[in-house]
């Protein structure tokens, strides 16, 4: 690669080499394009395209003098250029500052070499056009046939490698570029350098050397590129919306107003309660998550349904879907479309609670007496008849979870039983405060 040290540390290579009596010589590889009509343009992952094609024509058995014109005619097709959110880490240096915020910095040097300017950080999409803009106009023939190899600098995740891949090929193929291989390999790297290059390889005269079959443990075969089974476009999803409010609340729906403000009130006052006892038998969590979902419900609640209680129920569970992760949303979610459904086929507030909790069971995997959220669900449903019971029922069973040292389900089930002794489950003490805050608000 067209570098000083690389330069001298493998000239001086070859000269012992042959003094020993190799019949030898070195190849410069200068493929970055991030300056324009630099006096000498640094070497990068196109280097790989060169080291491929010279390694399969010597192993075919072609002289030397040979492979060097081959090597001539290809680099000349070849051209890269490179991105990076973070420099390289240089062992037994400090870190470089020169990124710091929410900067990227395009044209780097793999030995953390500045590059040729820094921007705000883009999207992937808009990333990915501006190195190929560079790229395809420092192209000989923009009417080849190419390869395209996507390398990852370093510590670029896979899902984002991903997305750069897609963003790259549709980049190319707007620019007319026709691309008929690909490669996304980590080969060419920086230490903890988060970034990628993208490289381009005229296939003319080379594409036997570049397909040819490799031992090297980490070289990614190219593959064939299909535009119809690459690009596939996945259609805008717009959440859905509850059912319109009602113009003017009578007095049931000031009452079931009052009634879920009072229990998101509760929830949010009980977080800080919640995650401590998450943190002692689940992931630390709960709290939070059921805080988001209350504000989001506080927030929404103007425009539901108030009128009818079926629909509230939807758009109480639609609330919480959209707003809460993990498993607790989806739980949440499933218990109140299931009590809304009961609802609107003429069930009671009681057949409602119910069915939501059963829909709970059903799909949660769960049941009474697993330490789960159910532990103070089904004593409600048994207790229905009378609300006062009701609440001492749901309590009683949310605090006997205390003792409950054999989980079965839900986030204690992954945590020693040694570590749940005295901590009652968070899931089912939720439901015991949200549930007293219904009966008891005016």
């Amino acid at each position: 690669k067209n570098y000083t040290g690389d330069r001298l540390n493998f000239g001086l290579a070859v000269e012992q080499a042959k003094g020993e009596g190799y019949n030898c010589d070195y190849f410069m590889v200068a493929d970055d394009v991030a300056i324009k009509d630099a006096p000498q343009p640094r070497g990068i992952a196109g280097a790989l395209f060169i080291i491929k094609i010279a390694g399969a024509a010597a192993e075919m058995g072609m002289p030397k003098d040979q492979i060097f014109q081959v090597l001539s005619e290809a680099s000349r097709g070849v051209a890269s250029m490179g991105m990076a959110l973070t420099t390289c880490t240089i062992p037994g240096a400090e870190p470089s500052k020169r990124l710091e915020g929410d900067l990227a910095e395009y044209g780097l040097g793999i030995h953390g070499e500045p590059g040729r300017f820094t921007e705000p950080v883009k999207s992937s999409k808009e990333t990915v056009q501006i190195l190929v803009d560079h790229v395809v106009e420092s192209l000989k023939d923009p009417t080849a046939s190419y390869a395209l190899l996507v390398n990852n600098l370093g510590t670029l995740p896979p899902l984002e490698m991903n997305i750069v891949v897609r963003d790259s090929v549709r980049a190319l193929q707007g620019a007319g570029i026709t691309v008929s291989k690909i490669t996304v390999m980590t080969a060419m790297t920086s230490l903890d350098m988060t970034g990628f290059s993208i490289s381009l390889c005229n296939l003319s005269g080379v594409e036997e050397y570049l397909l040819a079959p490799s031992s090297a443990g980490s070289w990614v075969p190219f593959q064939d590129l299909t535009p119809e089974v690459f690009v596939v476009d996945c259609p805008d999803v717009t959440p859905r919306s509850v059912a319109a409010a009602p113009g003017k609340l009578d007095e049931a729906g000031i009452a079931m107003k009052k009634k879920i403000q009072a229990a998101c009130e509760v929830i949010i006052k009980a977080e800080p309660e919640l995650t401590s006892q998450d943190k002692i038998v689940g992931d630390g969590d709960c709290g939070l998550t059921l805080k988001q979902g209350a504000e989001r419900i506080l927030k929404e609640l103007d425009v539901y349904p108030l009128d009818s209680l079926g629909s509230t129920l939807n758009a109480i569970g639609l609330s919480a879907g959209q707003s809460m992760g993990g498993t607790s949303g989806v739980l949440y979610h499933l218990g109140f479309a299931a009590a809304g459904s009961s609802v609107a086929n003429g069930g009671t507030w009681q057949d409602a609670l119910l069915a939501g909790t059963e829909a709970i069971s059903k799909y949660g995997g769960a049941t009474e007496g697993m330490r789960t959220m159910l532990d103070a669900l089904y004593p409600a449903t048994r207790n229905s008849s009378s609300l006062e019971a009701m609440i001492i029922a749901v309590k009683k069973g949310a605090a006997d979870t205390a003792q409950n040292t054999k989980a079965q389900a839900g986030r204690s089930s992954y945590v020693p039983s040694e570590e749940l002794m005295g901590t009652p489950d968070p899931g089912a003490v939720a439901v015991s405060l949200w549930l007293e805050a219904v009966v008891n608000a005016n």
